[in-house]
């Protein structure tokens, strides 16, 4: 379930900054998003793996609710996936991935802790184009 590799991407912007597709974020993680976007981005295939070896912490977890972990984990596969083929997903992309691994929000500290993942994920896909990707 928590398993593949595939090559590195190019990075490339997203979007102007004043065209932001976090703008409308409602929970805490805009912050976190906006630092996020001024990281230098990182390859594809180091995406994935971090996102792989945290989904793979998580599932472990008796504190993760597994309904929410495998629409997410299905999700950012397929947007990793995608993100390989369009080079101007990779920015967002990138976004995406670290916020879900980032250290910024517990994901185990309550039943709760990966709506704001969710949030970010279905924030970026909607600004994408992806929309058979929503989580609901």
């Amino acid at each position: 379930m928590y398993t593949g590799s595939h090559s590195a991407d190019t990075a490339v912007q997203l979007a102007p900054a004043t065209d932001t597709w976090w703008d409308g974020l409602l929970s805490d993680s805009r912050s976190v998003v906006c630092q996020l976007a001024t990281e230098p981005v990182l390859p594809i295939a180091e995406l994935r793996r971090r996102a792989t070896e945290h989904a793979a912490r998580l599932a472990i977890s008796p504190e993760v609710d597994a309904e929410l972990l495998t629409p997410l984990w299905d999700g950012l596969s397929e947007l990793l996936e995608v993100a390989e083929e369009r080079s101007e997903l990779h920015a967002l992309t990138h976004i995406v991935v670290r916020y879900f691994t980032s250290g910024e929000d517990d994901d185990l500290a309550s039943a709760f802790g990966l709506d704001d993942d969710i949030e970010v994920f279905n924030a970026a896909i909607l600004a994408a184009g992806l929309t058979h990707l929503e989580i609901s």
